[in-house]
């Protein structure tokens, strides 16, 4: 429906540039979040979309950020790392630019410099779930299973599904819960997972 909505709203104003953007969100939302059969379709559309944004406004850094994990997907996580820095020096105070340079300096195993920006994003949005998915992860990484813990559960209190949670609670020893954790995420994401 968004996307739908979306393009509606691009056939009236073609050059509405941070709609642009995001409609490239939304092709990622639905290839990640839904059963979608042509991930790979939606990657590219996304691409597609984010490059119409800078077009109209070479500022967008949400786009660049887009187009990093566009990179991340084409298995070029130096070109990823590139992009997220690039959308960060347009639009540090953007909590979804933010937490994409902290999760590719995450998921490149440079937790300890990814902490800051992905704690500086809960800041900026303290209640978008997945940023505390994000922090679950920097946490268990940094052995503070704790930390892991209630970064996790407040992911779960905000509504998203932490598979995070659950891992984290098999670290601490309490396979049990970790397990219910774990069905409870299913339950959540459906047949996503």
């Amino acid at each position: 429906t968004a996307i739908k909505l979306l393009e509606q709203a691009l056939e009236l104003e073609p050059e509405f540039a941070e709609c642009w953007t995001a409609l490239a969100e939304a092709h990622v939302y639905t290839a990640v979040y839904t059963p979608c059969l042509d991930k790979l379709g939606e990657v590219q559309r996304m691409a597609e979309c984010a490059n119409k944004a800078i077009e109209f406004s070479p500022r967008q850094g949400h786009a660049y950020a887009m187009l990093g994990l566009y990179q991340w997907t084409q298995n070029d996580a130096a070109g990823a790392l590139d992009l997220s820095l690039k959308a960060y020096q347009l639009e540090p105070e953007n909590p979804a630019v933010v937490m994409r340079l902290g999760s590719f300096l995450l998921y490149c195993g440079r937790t300890t410099e990814a902490l800051p920006y992905i704690e500086a994003a809960i800041d900026q949005d303290p209640v978008d779930g997945r940023n505390y998915g994000m922090l679950c992860v920097a946490q268990l990484n940094l052995g503070n299973i704790d930390a892991a813990i209630r970064a996790g559960q407040r992911m779960a209190d905000l509504g998203q599904p932490s598979l995070h949670l659950a891992a984290a609670t098999a670290a601490s020893g309490n396979h049990e819960l970790a397990v219910e954790q774990y069905q409870k995420t299913r339950l959540l994401m459906n047949s996503v997972i």
